[in-house]
């Protein structure tokens, strides 16, 4: 796979992983690789309208959804500013007619914790994560049409998992 060869990744069902289709290049129209995890820059997702039309009729669901962009080794790195972090992204054709991305709205009782709590007492994770929970965090839920970088992986339990940096 090359890296400038934009590519559409999709789950596969069936193989419990992601299935990654070339879009332009000799292969394009082929699925090129099966993988684990991926990560792409320049992302666009993609959902198209009657194939989740028809899972909603048939309960039976069918490869309508898509992820594009460019396949990077570059990581996926969140910054230490809170508006920089990676925020997860879901889709459900039972829910959602979109892909939909989760990010945080921040309370004054929230920012007060983080401030006095994480930040002047340095409670952080051995890995310098910050110490979960946040008191009352909200979350703002909104439609995500692309974004600048987007990873894609599996969790222990089989779970797929896509994060991304707007």
């Amino acid at each position: 796979m090359q890296n400038s060869e934009r590519v559409e990744v999709y789950r596969n069902l069936h193989k419990n992983c992601f299935s990654v289709r070339a879009l332009t290049g000799e292969n394009k129209g082929k699925v090129i690789d099966h993988v684990q995890e991926i990560t792409l820059k320049d992302v666009k997702f993609a959902v198209q309208p009657a194939g989740r039309k028809r899972v909603l009729k048939e309960k039976q669901k069918n490869v309508h959804a898509f992820i594009r962009g460019i396949p990077t080794e570059e990581p996926l790195e969140p910054s230490l500013m809170w508006d920089k972090a990676p925020y997860s992204v879901r889709y459900d054709p039972y829910v959602n007619e979109s892909f939909i991305m989760k990010y945080p709205q921040w309370t004054e009782e929230s920012m007060k914790f983080l401030y006095e709590d994480v930040y002047q007492r340095r409670l952080m994770k051995r890995d310098g994560g910050l110490l979960p929970p946040r008191p009352n965090q909200t979350y703002k839920t909104l439609v995500i049409k692309e974004a600048k970088k987007a990873h894609l992986s599996f969790t222990d339990d089989g779970h797929s998992r896509i994060e991304v940096l707007p």
